[in-house]
């Protein structure tokens, strides 16, 4: 799903400023490096990665600071994990860490994210929305796997390439003046 319709890009861009990137399975997610470096390889973004240091999974938009400091694990100059929500890591990065970015993507998300319950619990819409509060076009992706580890490496390459087609498709045409809703 996509949202918002604000943020610093004009409409009908080629493609984004910048991204920030994040997920609510954590680094340990099949799915997760090989959609980043097909961001950055494939569709030639540039992209930065915040995302939890661990698996969130059903915390929706939580904010909830962690009870002491924590520090930033800079694993490269545009990756960063860190112990706190997706939708924390969408704060962090668009105020500390990629002030730049005027996309923000969330997933690959292990799960199909669909039904009331499962949209209004999850962390990779929660982010999605997060960044949408802020002024920037979000996307979530979720991919309907019936369990962790249920996937093949060739399901990996397809639901990965699929879902860089469709969030470029959605980059190109986004509709500025949607009212913050997703196109059909």
């Amino acid at each position: 799903s996509r949202a918002g319709s604000g943020g610093p890009a004009a409409e009908g861009q080629g493609k984004p400023r910048r991204v920030l990137l994040t997920n609510d399975d954590g680094p340990e997610s099949p799915f997760f490096a090989r959609f980043a470096a097909g961001l950055r390889e494939h569709l030639r973004w540039n992209t930065f990665v915040c995302l939890p240091d661990s698996n969130w999974s059903y915390v929706s938009k939580s904010l909830k600071p962690p009870v002491t400091d924590f520090r930033v694990d800079r694993k490269t100059e545009q990756d960063a994990h860190v112990p706190i929500s997706p939708a924390s890591c969408v704060n962090l990065g668009l105020y500390q860490l990629c002030e730049d970015c005027d996309l923000v993507i969330s997933g690959p998300n292990v799960g199909h994210n669909v039904g009331q319950a499962a949209v209004l619990s999850s962390g990779t819409v929660g982010a999605a929305l997060e960044g949408c509060i802020h002024g920037r076009k979000a996307i979530a992706i979720s991919f309907p796997f019936k369990g962790w580890g249920s996937w093949t490496d060739a399901d990996i390459e397809a639901a990965v390439a699929v879902a860089l087609d469709v969030t470029q498709d959605l980059w190109r045409n986004w509709d500025g003046d949607n009212g913050g809703e997703a196109a059909p």
